[in-house]
């Protein structure tokens, strides 16, 4: 219906008056970075983005590296070296 689409995140601008964004996803489920892999790219330049990883204390079940982390954070040219 016309309600529905009208509540969808997709046709509302997310960020309007923003002034940061935080993503977390889980380090043991691949669909959570994958959502996050997805949803950065929309984020406006001008905002800043905190992205964490949660459920460390669940090391031994992750699939996540740390190291696919910062690939891709480096290649959304969004990294700030400082």
């Amino acid at each position: 219906s016309d309600a529905e689409l009208a509540l969808d995140a997709e046709f509302l601008d997310v960020y309007k008056n923003c002034n940061g964004v935080i993503m977390m996803f889980d380090i043991t489920k691949q669909w959570t970075f994958s959502y996050i892999m997805k949803e950065l790219p929309k984020v406006p330049d001008h905002i800043p983005v905190c992205v964490l990883g949660n459920h460390r204390d669940m090391g031994e079940h992750r699939v996540i590296l740390p190291d696919d982390v910062r690939d891709f954070i480096k290649s959304s040219n969004r990294y700030d070296k400082h």
